[in-house]
């Protein structure tokens, strides 16, 4: 270091011969040669600044210094919000009359400073982990993290061919990219299978033989951020999805296995028409979603309304957020709970309706809950309102059937509704708001115990202050269960052929005014979002054409008063708990730490068979171990085997496993057989006769069988000849 008397001169001049003899050497500086690359002038102009603070004598070269690198430690924040620090760790120094960046050798060589003098001077230099370059080293080796034109080539084009080979592509969606040498190129997205994550795939991609060792990256980080290469942007990551559409994985996974450049784009033209209905179907639920909301918010009688409702998966009675071990059996068997939802998408808000089992959750308990929901004070303006659109999915046992159609129809006849449209999402994209509010109930209960039902009622109240939706909870008492399948069986409603399988998209119902004053509805079905509405007959008649023309008259049809309370259809009884079901019960809610005398009570007090205990349970038992020693059955067997056969992808292993567990050989029951013969009657009704019908890779049970009885009686015929 040069000692306060040295002239300015003389300093500068040693600077620049140690600044010409480190830029000589090929180990000095850095693996970015940030010394060796400095141009001329740079350097001179650097000396000149050096030459003017050596003028203002030794504390003030020190001051200068040291306000070059204290301006070089990177802001951070502390916990206050408004307070600022200085970092203790400098990644990258600058000089004035430098514009790149330099490592630290570079720094103190072009300042004239040694290593133990700077430290000394400033502080916060003499920390170990100061004063280093983040991104290249000092040695010339290059950093962890950067990697080679051939390695990030080489991890390109393994995750490209592992795309090809095991990603789905997504004909819908597609990606423009602009190459540098040619046109654009317009790219599908591919999506990888759900078992392939960014972690796995880094495993994969360290354990391969296809790279040479010396071409792969060897840091987590660095692979992750080069995943983000242009080359890779319609390459996704999926995660796993429940309630899947059976009709897309049948298409995708016979896109993978496609052995022809035709069959596949045969396939993905039908998987992006289908695609493409249910993402029409899904903006046109948004629009409507929009227009509800803009609806709701005028401060008069709504002209109109949009509700969605669902079921949820069944929830359990009692519930504990800390579980003990005592308390496992009482909540994995405990009292089922169904949980229905209606959103009331104009004003943003769940209602969510709970009783206990004893109800089932068919199209009879949707009615029911339906009527509950418009008789609430709360929703008059949805009860009444001009134009009511309805949203579900296209469950039959619940919402698609001839029972919630005549319901619906007779809204419009008592004049509640002057037009009513029934819209259902495509089979497997059903999700929609419904079951957002299912997951706010689902995510409160994992930090609550839940007792009763009125602690259901109470948790679900409190979701109500957070979010833009409200929640309200609401107990189903037993005498709002009615039987509204008379609002079908006891009209003159015509049902919607084939209203379970046909692929509706919407039924709208609309009143109109008969020329005898009376009020009447019209019914018209639309198959897909771009098809017209086509009218269907709305009620049946009960007199035939020569009865009508001996001077017969049609039927009065209904007009809605069913729906008034004093008209209501008789009550839907409730199917109580047996002695040993409720006796299990109490067993296993004891258990629980902390329950209320109250919940206990409200336990002892569930509907159930008052009587002594039967020897059900035990003769039960006895059962359970005979058949669990006992083979499989043939009709049992042979169901097993239709049921594994309709999972897509299956290999051949697995099917044969499940062709060897152990059953019984012999022929079918005679009332599954005859079942059997009757299904192919009815399956192949009206159709063309088929010379050489497709074989099948792996026959089923009945075809086993049949292939049985052709081989016996052409062994039986040999052996008469011989």
């Amino acid at each position: 270091m040069p000692g306060s008397t040295k002239p300015p001169e003389e300093y500068v001049s040693e600077i620049r011969d140690a600044v010409s003899a480190a830029a000589s050497s090929p180990t000095f500086c850095c693996g970015r040669k940030c010394l060796r690359t400095l141009p001329t002038p740079e350097v001179e102009a650097h000396l000149v600044d050096i030459f003017t603070a050596r003028s203002f004598g030794y504390a003030g070269w020190w001051f200068w210094v040291r306000s070059l690198y204290y301006s070089n430690l990177p802001m951070v924040k502390t916990k206050q919000a408004t307070a600022k620090t200085r970092s203790t760790r400098c990644s990258v120094f600058r000089l004035p009359a430098i514009p790149r960046e330099l490592c630290k050798a570079a720094f103190l060589v072009l300042l004239g400073i040694g290593e133990r003098t700077f430290a000394a001077h400033c502080p916060q230099a003499s920390v170990p982990t100061s004063a280093t370059a983040s991104d290249h080293g000092l040695s010339g080796i290059p950093a962890h993290n950067t990697a080679s034109d051939a390695a990030v080539a080489a991890l390109v084009q393994f995750v490209l061919t592992l795309a090809n080979e095991h990603g789905v592509p997504n004909p819908r969606f597609t990606l423009t990219r602009t190459d540098a040498d040619g046109p654009d190129n317009i790219l599908n997205l591919i999506h990888l299978p759900p078992f392939i994550t960014q972690n796995s795939l880094y495993i994969m991609y360290r354990r391969t033989d296809t790279i040479p060792e010396a071409d792969k990256v060897s840091a987590r980080s660095t692979f992750q951020r080069l995943l983000k290469d242009q080359r890779l942007t319609n390459v996704k990551f999926s995660q796993r999805s429940r309630g899947m559409c059976e009709l897309c994985k049948d298409l995708r996974l016979s896109l993978q296995r496609a052995n022809s450049t035709e069959r596949a784009s045969s396939v993905m033209e039908v998987l992006r028409q289908h695609l493409q209905g249910a993402h029409d179907l899904r903006i046109c639920y948004k629009l409507r979603l929009a227009t509800a909301v803009r609806a709701w918010e005028l401060p008069r009688r709504a002209e109109t309304a949009m509700i969605s409702f669902d079921y949820a998966t069944q929830l359990t009675l009692p519930i504990s957020a800390t579980e003990t071990q005592n308390e496992y059996m009482g909540t994995r068997f405990g009292l089922d709970v169904n949980l229905f939802g209606i959103c009331n998408e104009g004003a943003k808000e769940y209602h969510h309706f709970l009783y206990t089992e004893g109800f089932k959750h068919g199209s009879v308990e949707v009615i029911s809950m339906l009527h509950y929901y418009f008789g609430l004070p709360s929703q008059v303006r949805v009860a009444n309102s001009h134009q009511l659109v309805v949203y579900t999915d296209s469950c039959s046992g619940q919402n698609r059937n001839k029972y919630v159609h005549a319901y619906l129809m007779h809204r419009v006849l008592a004049g509640y509704h002057e037009e009513i449209s029934w819209n259902f999402m495509a089979v497997g994209h059903t999700k929609f708001s419904p079951d957002r509010g299912f997951a706010l109930v689902r995510n409160a209960q994992k930090k609550h115990d839940i007792h009763t039902i009125h602690d259901w009622i109470r948790i679900i109240n409190d979701i109500s202050a957070k979010g833009e939706y409200k929640c309200f909870g609401y107990e189903v008492p037993d005498d709002r269960f009615r039987d509204f399948k008379a609002l079908f069986d006891e009209t003159g409603i015509a049902p919607v052929q084939r209203i379970k399988v046909l692929p509706l998209s919407e039924i709208l119902y609309s009143a109109t005014i008969a020329p005898d004053g009376r009020r009447q509805c019209t019914v018209r079905l639309r198959l897909s979002s771009d098809e017209e509405l086509q009218q269907v007959p709305a009620f049946k008649s009960r007199l035939s054409a020569k009865e009508l023309s001996d001077g017969g008259s049609l039927p009065v049809w209904p007009d809605g008063s069913i729906l008034q309370e004093g008209k209501l259809p008789p009550l839907l009884p409730r199917k109580p708990l047996t002695f040993d079901r409720h006796r299990q019960l109490l067993v296993n809610v004891e258990k629980f730490v902390g329950i209320s005398p109250e919940a206990l009570e409200w336990w002892e007090n569930l509907p159930h068979v008052e009587g002594p205990r039967s020897d059900k349970r035990a003769r039960g038992k006895a059962a359970s171990h005979a058949a669990a020693e006992a083979p499989l059955t043939f009709d049992r067997h042979h169901q097993l085997l239709v049921n594994v056969e309709k999972f897509a992808g299956i290999s051949p292993e697995a099917l044969e496993w499940w062709e060897n567990l152990p059953h019984v050989e012999g022929s079918r029951s005679g009332k599954r057989k005859r079942a059997s013969e009757r299904e192919p009657e009815r399956r192949d009704k009206g159709k063309e006769p088929v010379d050489d019908p497709p074989s099948s890779s792996t026959p089923s049970s009945s075809n086993r069988t049949g292939m049985l009885a052709s081989s016996s009686a052409a062994v039986a015929q040999s052996s008469s000849t011989l």
